[in-house]
């Protein structure tokens, strides 16, 4: 071990594992993006209207931030471990209480499912995440894509079992929530007995693109603070707020929208897993470009796809043009996902990885601001009738990131 090569190759398969072991905790942490399919058995059991399942996709993505928040300030003080326990348990009776709603009051929805739900994964995702990428110093993009596929293609793999469970079991729905609960327990124990930080004096090379190695130590590390006060960090946050403003309205509404196009009931369900294959899709993809193409080329094209996207789907609107509509679910997957690929990317290039899960943690809190975009989307629908006026705003809202995007220099 002379060398930060032989340390490299000698950590390999123990980094492997924690890939391994984090991506399929972050496929039970992704279950939040399939709430278009989850919420459909509470409205049809309850009547609760669409804006009020709107505001608990908003609700969820709020306490996913505020967890996401508070594991930036406490995974340098609590155990991993500690924090992956905390977020199954989380995760559990979220899913267990939804299983036992009365329907009285949609407040136990919000509390059990936005709530809950929402905190446990935002806990279990900063923490996979942060951990995993200090084994993978080297391969940011890589390692951040592979994970963030996982959380990606929850919607799509956890989604259609439920789908199938919500006929099959007796107890329907409820079963279903329950099992998908528990199961999310287990996995997070396994995830809580596996995962570990790299001990401090692990040093890894990293691959420049001129092919050099280079030692990350070398790189500044910025403090949280000292984020906060960099204009550059604000032009990526609003970067990213704008870009994520489609995927987030899409996939709030995803089921609906591909109804309104036209599609029956059992394709409209396979239209939402494949946004939800494209978007883990996207984020490999993003993640590999970002590491071979460089940043600003990956942000570029991200940007052209993201206006894209919406102008797609307004186009299968007004034309009620299903293939259209699925040209457009597929473009809004991929460059849904490689925002979150793109940031974490971004992040630990700029500040450094010492500080990396404070520093992500507050640049995610952007999923908040952009998830009200689902609530404004609801109104336009329910004022005009028709998904014309939101995705208007969308393509602005693109348009504007793609610029936004374009201006953002190294600190």
């Amino acid at each position: 071990m002379d060398t930060c090569a032989d340390l490299l190759i000698t950590s390999a398969p123990a980094r492997r594992r924690y890939l391994v072991v984090g991506s399929l905790g972050m496929l039970f942490s992704g279950i939040i993006y399939g709430w278009s399919i989850l919420k459909a058995p509470m409205m049809e059991a309850f009547g609760w209207t669409a804006s009020q399942m709107a505001a608990n996709y908003t609700l969820t993505m709020c306490f996913f931030c505020l967890g996401s928040l508070l594991t930036g300030l406490l995974l340098r003080r609590i155990p991993v471990k500690l924090l992956l326990l905390a977020a199954g348990v989380l995760v559990c009776t979220g899913f267990v209480m939804t299983a036992r709603m009365e329907g009285s009051s949609i407040w136990e929805l919000y509390i059990s499912y936005g709530m809950a739900i929402g905190f446990g994964s935002g806990l279990s995702y900063n923490t996979l995440i942060s951990v995993a990428g200090k084994w993978y110093p080297d391969k940011k993009g890589f390692c951040s894509g592979i994970m963030m596929m996982s959380f990606g293609l929850s919607a799509m793999l956890l989604g259609q079992v439920c789908v199938r469970l919500f006929d099959s079991l007796p107890t329907g729905w409820r079963g279903t929530f329950t099992c998908v609960g528990m199961t999310a327990l287990f996995v997070m124990i396994f995830c809580a007995l596996v995962f570990r930080l790299p001990p401090a004096d692990m040093r890894f090379p990293v691959r420049q693109q001129s092919g050099k190695m280079s030692d990350p130590s070398a790189q500044r590390e910025y403090a949280a603070a000292e984020v906060v006060r960099r204009p550059t960090f604000w032009i990526f946050y609003l970067y990213g707020t704008l870009g994520t403003t489609v995927g987030s309205v899409v996939f709030s509404f995803a089921y609906d929208l591909a109804i309104s196009l036209g599609a029956q009931i059992s394709f409209a369900t396979m239209l939402v897993g494949l946004l939800t294959v494209f978007n883990g899709v996207g984020r490999v993809i993003c993640g590999l470009s970002f590491d071979h193409a460089g940043r600003e080329k990956t942000m570029l094209g991200a940007g052209i796809l993201t206006v894209a996207a919406p102008l797609c789907m307004l186009a299968a609107i007004l034309t009620r043009c299903l293939p259209l509509g699925l040209a457009a679910f597929c473009m809004t997957g991929i460059s849904y996902g490689c925002y979150p690929t793109i940031s974490a990317s971004v992040i630990a290039a700029f500040y450094g990885m010492k500080n990396f899960s404070m520093n992500y943690s507050i640049s995610n809190t952007k999923l908040l601001l952009s998830s009200f975009s689902s609530i404004f989307a609801a109104f336009l629908i329910t004022q005009t009738g028709s998904y014309i006026a939101p995705f208007c705003v969308l393509v602005c809202s693109a348009a504007a990131a793609l610029g936004l995007g374009q201006a953002i220099k190294r600190p």
